[in-house]
């Protein structure tokens, strides 16, 4: 049997025991309390120093390691593969130096930061920031070395450098300059390119639409070395560099035409860039090379005239522009905005050729999934001797003993079927009826011929690259975001060099933000943070501290 329970002690006659200290009946002890606060705010600061220490710990070894998380919209602390890649397979010392004083370092500091981030990609790669104010030292010695010291970001590799001019549009671009500048300084032995000049051709210095100077440096950063040439002058063009003709609208004459020819006879390249300007003697001569472009379409040309095509002194035609009913853009020359053509990847066109072939100098930009702007473009048409044998024999035969018959040709770019019609470029619009039945509108086509015995450069055929846009390549086209002709004009140009694109990076993206908001909805969104959030606030901090007291 169980022990009975102790009688308490109100039972007992005796009073309960006391706490010591003369505390309050049923409270802890008042030195305890104090010890609990102690206690407890002791617990919530030493949890927040070892949080504060781990996340130093975490910060300091992603700082070691070089990891990067690129949160941003844009991803534009992030690096291309293809840079990368070139950065870490440098074999020699590369120094990246940018100049620019400190009241430019709201535009240029943030270019300083990607180039630092290039920079810690490549053991061999360096960076170095000089301001010509503060450090004037270190850019005289800068400028002896290297014989220029402007406000640019240079590549510099033994005592060769690359200059990178600096603007508000390089951020964007400076990927892809400092990866063909890379490129550029390896190659010891640069592929030449030569504008020509002096019948009205796009030119240095020319603003924004008659100037060739973005042209020029695409080809720069490609590799190529760019010169300027008058023919009048009588420089001659070597062999084995590609002739650029962008843009005549003056007359060859005898002399330049024949230095086309011989260049040509040479197993050389030429790139033509042509529009419904383009001279008539320049368009006859492209023309018994077996390319019709701007004013070289005879004006009787068909059947029983094909001999036509072969007669230098044949009437021809006026020459027109491709005018599209869908597929243009209207950022510029509104008044002529159909003629303002875009060729790529549209949704309407699944069903159809797409509007930029495979071909070696355009299937970067096919698959690219980006647009080509080809502003005012004529038409271009070409024809071989094996065409030609389908439909007059005699007039084949003829061509192909001229020794300048192409022996394969290859359509480049074109519009949409049923989209687009020619008309002479004026202000009004003419769209025919029918149009939705009308075939596609070719507009560049790039040409092979067979070596010729008189070449000095034995067993190498010529190569022609014809595009019916001499704006295409104007310094006010190159210069908008988002169209891929830069990249196209290099691939063209390296495709007549037999050299392959030497960077495939592309030009960085910029995500603006935006929010477009009614009134109602930006009124809503101001009380929601000026009364509805501060208010949740207060409530909630007075309804924690009412249940903790």
């Amino acid at each position: 049997m169980a022990d009975p329970l102790p009688p308490a002690a109100s039972d007992s006659g005796m009073p309960p025991p006391q706490p010591s200290g003369g505390s309050i009946p049923g409270s802890l002890p008042r030195n305890h309390s104090r010890r609990g606060w102690w206690k407890a705010a002791g617990g919530l600061g030493g949890r927040t120093l070892v949080w504060l220490l781990l996340v130093g710990l975490a910060v300091a070894a992603a700082d070691r390691s070089r990891a990067v998380l690129d949160l941003s919209a844009d991803h534009r602390f992030s690096l291309s593969p293809e840079l990368t890649t070139l950065l870490r397979a440098q074999a020699e010392p590369v120094e990246i130096v940018g100049i620019w004083p400190a009241e430019e370092a709201d535009r240029f500091d943030i270019v300083g930061t990607d180039l630092a981030l290039m920079a810690a990609a490549g053991t061999r790669v360096s960076w170095r920031h000089i301001d010509p104010t503060l450090q004037k030292p270190a850019l005289d010695q800068f400028a002896e070395r290297y014989h220029d010291a402007d406000v640019a970001v240079y590549v510099c590799r033994g005592e060769r450098s690359f200059k990178i001019p600096l603007s508000d549009y390089t951020r964007l671009v400076l990927q892809r300059e400092v990866g063909g500048a890379l490129v550029s300084l390896a190659d010891p032995h640069h592929p030449r390119a030569v504008l020509t000049q002096g019948h009205g051709e796009l030119r240095p210095g020319g603003g924004s639409d008659d100037g060739c100077d973005l042209l020029a440096h695409a080809l720069e950063l490609a590799g190529y070395d760019v010169a300027v040439v008058d023919a009048s002058t009588g420089h001659a063009v070597p062999p084995d560099a590609t002739l650029i003709v962008a843009g005549p609208t003056a007359p060859f004459g005898p002399a330049d035409l024949a230095m086309l020819g011989e260049h040509l006879r040479d197993g050389g390249s030429v790139l033509v860039l042509a529009d419904d300007r383009a001279p008539r003697d320049l368009c006859v001569f492209l023309r018994q090379r077996g390319l019709m472009i701007g004013a070289g379409f005879p004006a009787e040309l068909g059947p029983g005239h094909w001999d036509l095509l072969l007669d230098p002194e044949a009437a021809t035609a006026p020459g027109v522009v491709v005018h599209s009913m869908r597929h243009y853009f209207a950022g510029q020359a509104v008044g002529f905005a159909n003629a303002q053509l875009l060729l790529g990847h549209f949704a309407d066109a699944s069903t159809d050729e797409p509007m930029i072939l495979d071909h070696p100098a355009t299937v970067a930009v096919a698959h690219a999934g980006t647009l080509v702007l080809s502003p005012r473009t004529t038409r271009v048409e070409a024809f071989t001797a094996a065409w030609l044998a389908s439909t007059d024999e005699a007039v084949a035969k003829r061509f192909a003993s001229t020794g300048e018959a192409p022996i394969d040709a290859a359509k480049l770019f074109q519009t949409m079927k049923g989209d687009a019609w020619i008309q002479p470029f004026k202000p009004g619009l003419d769209a025919p009826r029918g149009l939705d039945q009308a075939d596609a509108r070719v507009v560049a086509w790039a040409l092979e011929y067979p070596p010729s015995d008189h070449s000095v450069r034995a067993g190498v055929g010529a190569r022609l690259v014809a595009w019916g846009s001499r704006a295409a390549a104007c310094n006010g086209t190159l210069a908008q975001v988002g169209f891929a002709n830069p990249t196209l004009l290099r691939d063209l140009v390296g495709w007549l060099a037999r050299r392959a694109a030497p960077t495939s990076i592309p030009q960085a993206e910029f995500t603006a933000y935006q929010v477009v908001a009614s009134d109602r909805t930006l009124f809503l969104l101001l009380g929601l943070l000026v009364v509805v959030v501060p208010c949740l606030c207060l409530g909630g901090a007075m309804l924690t501290w009412w249940d903790r007291r």
